[in-house]
């Protein structure tokens, strides 16, 4: 497979992961707020901005930090890189070059969310349009994720677009983490939204798609260390941290023996070192201490862009070492 071939199918599936995730995540954040008695509007809608990673963008708009500044960025604003509309522009270029690594129906799936999603994303919504169309893109990304399951041969092709997913659902799972399980409710212990930090727990795992698989087999009320454990060390549920990278090793040792390097089955030991140190986190204290959680979900974003960027010198063109 041509190196360009394999890079634009592995960031072609993060950015439809991107796309999912972030629907989902202001989907769930918006009803997160209506729960909440008293909210401060003037941050309550910021994490949203830090998790895509698009502080300096939106500080540099001067926009007020209120719910239709921040969901109009993140969602139709093509300046923005991290908005729905503009990953679903990169999707669109990227599926032009990777048409014949795939099948029709997930051709069509992918191209028919692009075309749709780009028209509906930059039209003035309601605050009820906008949570139907983030609904659609959800439904439409489950689908897409389903085609890609069910209708492609498991060829390097496939390992390189499950590989862009992986990553990209563990890297969203750390800052959702990082940010969304922190932001909202105070340190001081004396506001009246103390009582609530379990529904932002509740909030966090719903969006990640966890709640139902949490309360299945963690079997106890939502609580910041049983929730933190869950997503960061289960092995089986498909947003968790572990499992991401487990799967994504997995991925790293197909493509390495297809490529015929039988004596080095294990191309990317960052990976084993990052699952480890997962394993052994003191989950306990990183649910009690905000402070030691940012500093270790830090750890773990920075080997992640270490591990994408050991992926990309290995088996993508020399220019793709700065995608992001």
């Amino acid at each position: 497979m041509l190196a360009r071939v394999a890079s634009n199918l592995f960031w072609l599936n993060r950015y439809l992961q991107r796309v999912e995730n972030t629907s989902r995540l202001i989907r769930i954040h918006a009803n997160l707020l209506m729960d909440l008695p008293s909210a401060d509007p003037a941050v309550s809608w910021l994490p949203l901005v830090s998790i895509t990673g698009g502080d300096k963008e939106f500080s540099e708009l001067g926009s007020a930090s209120d719910e239709i500044s921040v969901c109009n960025f993140l969602i139709s604003d093509l300046e923005n890189p991290g908005s729905l509309a503009s990953n679903l522009n990169v999707i669109n270029a990227n599926l032009r070059s990777s048409r014949d690594c795939m099948s029709t129906d997930l051709f069509e799936a992918i191209k028919n969310l692009c075309n749709q999603g780009r028209t509906r994303a930059v039209q003035n919504l309601s605050t009820n349009s906008r949570q139907d169309l983030l609904k659609y893109f959800e439904l439409q990304s489950l689908a897409i994720t389903g085609a890609m399951s069910s209708t492609i041969s498991r060829d390097t092709g496939y390992l390189f677009l499950r590989a862009g997913g992986l990553l990209e659902r563990a890297d969203m799972t750390t800052r959702i983490l990082d940010v969304h399980s922190a932001n909202l409710l105070p340190v001081d212990g004396k506001s009246d939204l103390v009582p609530f930090e379990n529904l932002q727990w509740v909030s966090v795992l719903r969006s990640l798609s966890a709640f139902q698989m949490y309360m299945k087999h963690v079997k106890k009320p939502v609580n910041g260390s049983d929730a933190l454990s869950y997503l960061l060390q289960n092995r089986q549920l498909p947003h968790a941290f572990h499992y991401c990278l487990s799967e994504l090793t997995r991925c790293i040792d197909s493509i390495e023996q297809n490529n015929n390097n039988v004596h080095n089955p294990s191309a990317i030991p960052q990976l084993t070192d990052l699952i480890e140190t997962v394993k052994h986190a003191d989950i306990a204290l990183l649910a009690k201490n905000k402070q030691q959680l940012h500093e270790f979900i830090d750890q773990l974003q920075i080997a992640l862009i270490g591990v994408s960027g050991e992926i990309a010198s290995r088996y993508f063109p020399p220019l793709d070492l700065k995608s992001s």
